[in-house]
């Protein structure tokens, strides 16, 4: 029988349609140290101008806090919306993992930190 070197490689290579799973979002909303409460977070992946589906909604609670199953992932758009105001979009990144984020924004609903 003949034996047949076998070469090992820590680099493993996945096609690039695979996408990792999508997954829970929570975090808090703050305009400063205060909650923006029922305000609204849309989430777009992989961006607002070019949705591969529609933008996901979560709602703040009186907290300010919100959670999200996002139906994606990899980088991801969010902004924050009270009735017609809303700031501009700003990245957030999505993952299989449970993520928590937590955004300030000024009173234009613009993302602060």
């Amino acid at each position: 029988m003949k034996r047949v070197p076998v070469y090992r490689s820590g680099l493993i290579l996945f096609p690039a349609s695979i996408r990792l799973p999508p997954g829970p979002y929570t975090g808090t909303v703050k305009i400063g140290p205060a909650p923006r409460r029922t305000s609204t977070s849309p989430f777009a992946c992989p961006g607002f101008s070019r949705p591969a589906s529609p933008p996901s909604d979560a709602v703040t609670d009186a907290r300010g806090s919100f959670s999200l199953f996002v139906q994606a992932s990899g980088r991801c758009e969010m902004r924050v919306r009270r009735g017609a105001q809303a700031g501009a979009p700003f990245e957030v990144f999505v993952s299989s993992n449970a993520i928590r984020f937590d955004v300030t924004v000024d009173g234009g609903l613009n993302r602060v930190r």
